[in-house]
């Protein structure tokens, strides 16, 4: 008599929300889209609009019978619009796991949700990969309240899943296929995949089993240097050419990749991403009266890229 079960759903008649992508508008209010866990036959996508974005998704909750669980919800698509605000508003809700996937996008987050039944998996596909860095709610908000007021988070544009950086209240730009991976590089290193190299017009592979990324920083003369030293155990897939030229080659290619992704980030955008500014403080805490707006304007990159055979 004492367990309290009388009040419980039953598990037959409760949804799980995978995916939700909402569209925010000062003028029609907001528009949800839930995408429930399902089996390969049978995909069910629930749509709501309201004034606040839960009411969104009460509307759409209200459109039949199940009643709605948010906690293992695994990725949330925003349109821009107040970034900061909306992940806000889901973290203080505590029904979304701060874990949730995120990825941002211009316009039409709840028809991409919509209309894409395998978002989760090509973002940890591409994850996995090497090409973006999976960025999660609590990271994200964490990184637009720095100094910066930027974050670094997975976008679509044209249909293509690649990096963009975005501040409290839209996107402010997209990264190529390369400047993404560089990122990835400058994020922390990746693992498990091969880098593609060409050595006097013939390609050759480079096996990395795993890598990791270490930014520093010295101040001389008014300059600060950031030194990004990355650690890479990994092989040659061909003994031909000489192992020593396909390190070099991959070297010289990942020091290439992180250049661009310094260039679009930094120099472009203004955005630190990397932790920069934290690296410099830790080195020289006089330096915070430069502000970030002051240290990008001292800037200059090295790379060392140490490669080990196991």
């Amino acid at each position: 008599m004492l367990t309290g079960c009388r009040r419980e759903t039953e598990i037959r008649d409760r949804g799980f929300v995978q995916s939700v992508g909402i569209d925010t508008s000062s003028d029609s209010g907001n528009t949800a889209a839930l995408s429930l866990f399902h089996t390969e036959e049978d995909r069910t996508v629930l749509s709501g609009e309201g004034k606040t974005i839960f009411s969104a998704i009460e509307n759409a909750e209200a459109s039949q019978k199940l009643n709605l669980f948010t906690g293992h919800m695994e990725l949330l698509v925003l349109s821009q619009g107040s970034f900061a605000q909306q992940l806000e508003i889901f973290l203080d809700n505590n029904r979304i796991s701060p874990s949730c996937s995120l990825i941002c996008v211009k316009e039409g987050a709840a028809k991409i949700v919509s209309e894409n039944d395998s978002l989760k998996e090509l973002l940890d596909s591409q994850d996995r990969k090497g090409y973006i860095v999976r960025k999660d709610l609590s990271s994200v908000l964490e990184d637009l309240m720095g100094n910066d007021g930027m974050a670094a988070v997975p976008v679509i544009k044209d249909g293509e899943l690649t990096m963009g950086i975005i501040d409290d209240k839209k996107l402010i730009g997209t990264l190529s296929r390369e400047e993404s991976m560089g990122l990835r590089w400058l994020s922390g290193g990746t693992e498990d995949f091969y880098l593609p190299l060409e050595i006097k017009g013939q390609p050759v592979d480079f096996y990395i089993r795993k890598s990791s990324t270490d930014i520093s920083s010295e101040i001389s003369g008014g300059e600060i240097l950031i030194t990004v030293e990355i650690k890479i155990n990994g092989e040659p897939v061909s003994l031909d050419p000489s192992n020593e030229e396909i390190k070099n080659a991959a070297a010289a290619r990942i020091t290439e990749i992180c250049g661009k992704a310094i260039s679009k980030t930094v120099t472009a955008y203004g955005a630190d991403v990397f932790g920069i500014e934290k690296s410099i403080l830790m080195k020289s805490p006089d330096a915070s009266s430069l502000g970030w707006e002051g240290m990008k304007q001292h800037l200059s990159f090295k790379y060392v890229i140490k490669i080990a055979e196991f």
